[in-house]
């Protein structure tokens, strides 16, 4: 008997499109489906379908909202679908990446104002971020959720012809700068 509860899992990035958000929403739901039963309603065609993702989406919540015990959406956008959940009772967790919760239209920040605050919780990707959801919203609970890195993809040992390598380049003697960060 699983103990863990189910999650619908919206998402308006996801691969095969190629990004950030999309990686990050990919992994987390794979990273959710380890430990428990994931739904999914997910665009996989990129910006040029949201206009169409987003009413599909509404119709489909719905009807898959009391399958899952929680509803986890990609990211604050998605608070605009609240309104067509069902009359029931459920958690509803976001993932706040930054720049959707600071960007500067004006009807995106009335919209967000109105439905942001009915998450039960916000997982913020950096405490920057969780800064900006509390001064917005003080309300809404939030945790940090760090995304992470594959450490499989490591390769202990590793000398700079083999970076070389990897890029297909000729590195010039010198120092390298390694740069993890969200470009």
């Amino acid at each position: 008997m699983n103990t863990h509860p189910s999650v619908l899992a919206v998402t308006r990035a996801f691969p095969p499109v190629v990004g950030g958000m999309e990686k990050l929403s990919a992994e987390f739901v794979a990273a959710l489906g380890r430990k428990t039963h994931v739904h999914l309603l997910v665009n996989r065609h990129g910006k040029k379908a949201l206009p169409w993702f987003l009413p599909w989406a509404a119709l489909h919540l719905a009807r898959l909202a009391p399958r899952a015990d929680v509803i986890h959406l990609g990211d604050p956008l998605l608070t605009f679908l609240l309104p067509f959940l069902p009359r029931i009772q459920k958690s509803v967790t976001v993932t706040v990446h930054g720049l959707d919760v600071l960007y500067p239209s004006p009807l995106y920040q009335a919209l967000l104002r109105r439905f942001f605050p009915r998450v039960s919780l916000a997982l913020c990707i950096s405490r920057f971020v969780e800064q900006q959801v509390r001064e917005r919203f003080p309300t809404v609970k939030t945790i940090v959720l760090t995304p992470g890195m594959d450490g499989s993809r490591a390769v202990p040992g590793a000398t700079r012809a083999d970076l070389a390598r990897a890029l297909g380049k000729t590195l010039t003697a010198g120092p390298l700068l390694l740069m993890v960060a969200r470009l």
